[in-house]
């Protein structure tokens, strides 16, 4: 989304900009439809806890057949060796072979492998994307760290893939072409308030307002309590962050000189660095990205942002990198897709 379109909806109130982020998000969930079932699919041959590695029409049979359906699960074997191999030769695992997405962060991931090594938080994160990314995709996001103090610090971090969209529409292997992408979870109000802090007050107050008040006009004009949104038996809401990309354009000064760029100045003091020292420096403007963020909670309301703004660290893309085995022009494919089949078939013939 540009700084256009969101100013527009912005300068006609949250509920516009929140109906939109909404609308977005759902048109994420149904494109990504067919590649989210596979996904879920592919995580239950991958465990094969509940009979996941049954279709419903077959176990249901071997139910009535009175035949115990049974489970000979070689796929998480056959997984958990090549993350073995991963795991045991991590410096031959090259970021930029196992995601063309991250090859302008690649030394980057490397610096954070080599820092974090002994403590082990980054080779359980990275452990857990690559677990994630053989079996369907693997996420993983740079994100500010305050473990080490007060002060962030850069870390990488795995993100559940299950709750995590990308562009629908995109036909490369990298997740940066992405319009933008969206994550969610399932929280308490409690946990919302504490991670929202700003929010917080209107959050208590319209809580208050769906217990104790009535509202005449349509629901969707105050909120969406739909079960999308809203799991009322143990009150879990869904939050949802939008992650994108801004394009602005940037006033730099060139030294020819010595070939430097000035950048970190206002845009008053390069004209008049620049006017003052004559042709040694040369102004000119230049296209840069921003990473901005905007989070919602449609079952609160349509008209409440819990937080919006620049993203905490700004690498001149998105801070998501997303991983699989194979990747052609955006469809993804994993491990288990290439032998879901025999397992079917194994496990059909020993039943």
């Amino acid at each position: 989304m540009d700084n256009k379109t969101f100013r527009e909806l912005k300068d006609k109130g949250d509920y516009h900009v929140v109906r939109r982020f909404t609308d977005e998000y759902e048109s994420y969930v149904s494109g990504l439809k067919s590649d989210r079932l596979r996904e879920e699919r592919n995580w239950g041959m991958y465990s094969g806890v509940d009979y996941r590695q049954w279709d419903s029409a077959a176990l249901e049979q071997l139910i009535q057949d009175g035949r115990p359906p049974t489970t000979f699960n070689f796929i998480q074997g056959y997984i958990d060796n090549v993350m073995g191999q991963v795991k045991s030769n991590p410096y031959e695992v090259e970021f930029d072979n196992l995601s063309p997405a991250a090859f302008e962060c690649g030394n980057l991931a490397q610096e954070l492998w080599d820092r974090d090594y002994s403590i082990g938080r980054f080779e359980k994160e990275f452990s857990k994307a690559s677990l994630s990314s053989l079996i369907f995709k693997g996420v993983m996001q740079i994100y500010p760290d305050f473990s080490k103090g007060p002060t962030p610090i850069v870390g990488l971090r795995e993100v559940n893939p299950l709750q995590f969209l990308y562009d629908p529409n995109l036909q490369t292997d990298n997740i940066n072409d992405s319009r933008m992408v969206f994550r969610y979870g399932w929280f308490n109000p409690e946990q919302i308030k504490r991670e929202n802090p700003r929010s917080a007050k209107e959050i208590e107050e319209r809580l208050y307002n769906f217990d104790n008040l009535s509202y005449d006009r349509p629901i969707d004009k105050l909120a969406d309590r739909t079960s999308e949104y809203l799991n009322d038996l143990i009150g879990m809401y869904k939050v949802i962050e939008a992650t994108w990309q801004e394009e602005i354009e940037v006033d730099k000064l060139f030294d020819k000189d010595t070939g430097e760029e000035l950048i970190d100045m206002a845009v008053p003091t390069m004209k008049a660095l620049a006017k003052m020292n004559g042709s040694r420096y040369t102004q000119y403007s230049e296209t840069a990205s921003i990473t901005k963020i905007l989070r919602f909670c449609p079952a609160l309301g349509m008209d409440v942002i819990l937080a919006e703004g620049k993203y905490p660290f700004q690498i001149g893309r998105l801070p998501y990198f997303q991983t699989s085995a194979k990747n052609i022009h955006g469809q993804i494919q994993g491990l288990v897709d290439v032998i879901a089949d025999a397992q079917v078939v194994y496990n059909k013939r020993e039943s």
